[in-house]
């Protein structure tokens, strides 16, 4: 696995399609594979996982990842696998909740998770962070998702060409342990008690809005019918195109990403001072969390060993999503 290194989130199609033809191309196919990384345990325990979510339909995603995605892909349904008991979008599941559904998609502690999605919307950033919240480190976002897949003439395939879900599955696989980081998830109550009602305090936790900044300024309206515009009080806005490329799947340069955390961290940033990530409904702000990661500003994610490379560069920053954002925020004002 020496392509990999859990601290950073993304890894290139090629070195993914080496491990899935290893995995799954049958011995007498020929393939131009380079096995360099490509270890037994990589190999046994590879999965995929296809992230396509649409804001608007459940059941649209579902038709898109029916339709075409990476043979051998199970969905992850971001708006199933959440929490029960709220009309919030999407929230963070219960343990129980993640649990079962680890589960259903063959997912155990052991598990090398390869994440995908595709335009528009970058949902495997959200699923990542998923993983992460729950206390898995071996999991990575595919960069350039299907789109690039497709570019490169590597395999994809439809629903009705693959087994059945239940037929692939094991049915005796160990439950999936959770080892949930509760600094990396921020509630509303904490951002009225830390930044809202701390705004003219400069030491204040760090919030950043992930929208465009025609929805951060209250100048055009929210995708979601009757929610309002603008934004919290004490915020910063950080578009999250601005490191993600929409058309082509990509995340911009490492350097270009730096360039702009900079703008909203400033040159030399106070690693004492969290970072609280928001949008509109806690997924493009996890495009944040991959950019903050993947260039070298890490939370508590538990693993110090890993970052001493970077230490000195970049310091330890805690780094949460307000899983709410936008749209539980300004419900719960304009309830009051």
């Amino acid at each position: 696995m020496s392509n990999l290194r859990r601290e950073k989130p993304l890894v290139s199609l090629d070195f993914v399609f080496n491990v899935w033809t290893v995995k799954f191309s049958k011995p007498q196919e020929p393939h131009d594979v380079n096995h360099s990384g490509v270890s037994d345990h990589l190999v046994t325990n590879f999965r995929f996982l296809d992230c396509t979510w649409n804001l608007t339909s459940t059941e649209q995603a579902s038709r898109d990842f029916q339709a075409e995605h990476i043979p051998h892909a199970l969905w992850f349904d971001i708006d199933s696998i959440s929490q029960k008991d709220t009309d919030l979008p999407h929230m963070l599941p219960s343990d129980e909740t993640f649990q079962e559904e680890m589960k259903r998609l063959g997912i155990t502690n052991d598990s090398i998770i390869f994440l995908y999605d595709r335009p528009p919307f970058p949902s495997a950033a959200r699923v990542w962070w998923t993983f992460k919240a729950f206390g898995h480190d071996q999991v990575y976002i595919m960069n350039g998702g299907l789109t690039q897949w497709k570019l490169k003439n590597y395999p994809t395939t439809s629903s009705e060409k693959e087994a059945s879900l239940n037929s692939s599955i094991p049915q005796d696989i160990p439950l999936f342990k959770i080892h949930r980081r509760e600094k990396m998830v921020y509630t509303y109550d904490q951002v009225l008690q830390n930044i809202v009602e701390q705004k003219d305090n400069p030491n204040r936790p760090l919030l950043i809005d992930a929208r465009s900044k025609e929805r951060y300024a209250g100048t055009a309206p929210e995708p979601r019918p009757g929610t309002p515009s603008g934004h919290i009080p004490g915020t910063h806005n950080l578009p999250f195109f601005n490191l993600f490329d929409m058309k082509t799947g990509l995340y911009h340069p490492v350097e270009t990403i730096d360039a702009q955390l900079q703008t909203v961290l400033g040159s030399h940033p106070d690693s004492q001072r969290p970072i609280i990530l928001s949008c509109g409904s806690g997924i493009t702000a996890c495009v944040l969390a991959v950019g903050l990661a993947e260039c070298g500003y890490f939370n508590n994610y538990d693993y110090p060993s890993d970052l001493e490379r970077d230490n000195e560069r970049r310091g330890f920053f805690n780094i949460s999503l307000y899983d709410g954002s936008w749209t539980e925020f300004i419900t719960k004002q304009t309830a009051k």
